[in-house]
């Protein structure tokens, strides 16, 4: 298949004109899917299955690649089952990630090297670091600190250094428990079951923009010329007309996420009242780690946000979330009226910068922590007939407002209004 995108020019929300994109892909793609029964209704194998499955895609013009998949299912006794699966996982750069325009917008940044508030620390090399990029001696440790968080950055295709398909590799095991519980509690609890799965999944060539404070400290702090050659200073500055970081889309070294997620829900029968619908959704992340290049460190991003942080830079990535639904099935006109509420709720997370070290030039510390947060939403719906559901409901019933964290907190797109 064909895809072509076209956009017209519009005002962009990061400080910069939204150029118009015209630009196209195609893809030809071979797969195959196998699930194959090996045992059935044998002791300790109720059910014994494999699954397989192989796709090669050729994308113009991204090139030709191939994935994969293997696992297994495995039911010991009716009810009881285990899972695990291991993939390869392929996607080609898009047509914004390979024909998008060069524009230039505003990004954030929390610290220049060669400014002012550096100034005790800029030794000979960095000077002539911070030189390369186009200063002069005279603006090395004199150029002012970076105001509001926020620089200009270069943003769109490089069309001399164009991207490749990144690659994930997902591992996943799990148990899945469904038991009959018609002689408990005389029947009134209904339909239970439990899921818990781990997964392991990291993308490598990871397409996205660097966050414009990695390039920042590739070249002062790393000495990384490579990531030098992306900085335009103009009077020193990284703020004035046709000043700026390259932040192009590029394959990035990879993101990681591993974690468990559970599953829980059940029925229970009230007899005249009608019934409840009880469901629980939960994700606790062991890891979520994002590297953009080789010469930096590992950022870590479970219960924190920063600017460096993932895709979608700054989205704050609590180390817990779950989601708590129940729903009351009114024993009117044929249960055609429900009830409910959900329960979302995430837990504390804090600024992935190290505020220790200088509290006072960096940020404020009120902007350091995110509290756990906790949100009701209240829904009602009315089954008219087959074709016709009536439904009204509240967000946010308790009406919680959203944390203030500060410009420096995560990129311009994400943290609109400080939040």
């Amino acid at each position: 298949e064909s895809l072509k995108l076209r956009r017209a020019s519009c005002w962009g929300g990061a400080g910069g004109y939204v150029l118009p994109i015209d630009g196209g892909l195609s893809a030809y793609e071979y797969f195959a899917e196998a699930i194959i029964p090996l045992v059935e209704g044998q002791p300790f194998a109720d059910s014994l299955d494999v699954e397989l499955g192989y796709r090669y895609a050729d994308y113009d013009p991204a090139g030709g690649t191939d994935s994969w998949k293997y696992g297994l299912s495995w039911a010991p006794i009716e009810g009881l089952r285990f899972r695990a699966m291991q993939q390869r996982a392929v996607r080609a750069p898009n047509v914004g990630e390979i024909a998008a325009p060069q524009v230039t917008e505003l990004d954030s940044a929390f610290r220049d090297p060669c400014s002012v508030a550096n100034a005790g620390n800029i030794d000979a090399a960095l000077t002539a670091l911070c030189i390369s990029t186009g200063m002069t001696a005279a603006q090395v440790g004199v150029v002012g600190e970076i105001v509001s968080g926020q620089i200009n950055v270069f943003n769109g295709t490089d069309l001399n250094a164009p991207v490749t398909p990144e690659t994930a590799d997902t591992t996943t095991f799990g148990v899945v428990w469904t038991p009959d519980v018609s002689s408990w509690f005389g029947g009134v609890i209904t339909n239970p079951q439990l899921t818990v799965d781990y997964y392991n999944i990291k993308i490598e060539d990871y397409i996205e923009g660097p966050p414009p404070q990695d390039v920042l400290d590739a070249c002062y702090v790393q000495g990384d010329t490579e990531q030098c050659d992306n900085i335009v200073r103009v009077g020193g500055s990284l703020v004035l007309d046709g000043s700026g970081v390259q932040t192009f889309t590029q394959n990035l070294d990879y993101i990681q996420a591993e974690g468990i997620e559970i599953g829980a829900g059940f029925g229970v029968d009230l007899g005249g009242l009608g019934s409840l619908d009880v469901s629980f959704n939960a994700n606790h992340y062991l890891t979520q780690e994002f590297h953009s290049f080789e010469v930096l460190d590992v950022v870590e991003c479970v219960g924190q946000y920063s600017a460096s942080c993932g895709s979608n830079f700054g989205t704050p990535t609590p180390e817990t979330r779950w989601i708590q639904r129940t729903t009351w099935n009114l024993p009117f006109m044929d249960n055609a009226f429900q009830v409910g509420y959900l329960w979302r709720h995430t837990s504390e997370v804090t600024s992935g910068y190290e505020y220790d070290n200088n509290p006072e030039t960096i940020v404020f510390p009120y902007f350091a922590t995110i509290p756990a947060y906790g949100y009701f939403d209240l829904v009602g719906t009315w089954q008219v007939n087959d074709a016709v559901r009536l439904t009204g409901s509240v967000t946010n019933v308790l009406d919680e407002d959203p944390p203030v964290v500060g410009n420096e907190a995560a990129d311009v797109a994400s943290n609109s209004l400080n939040t």
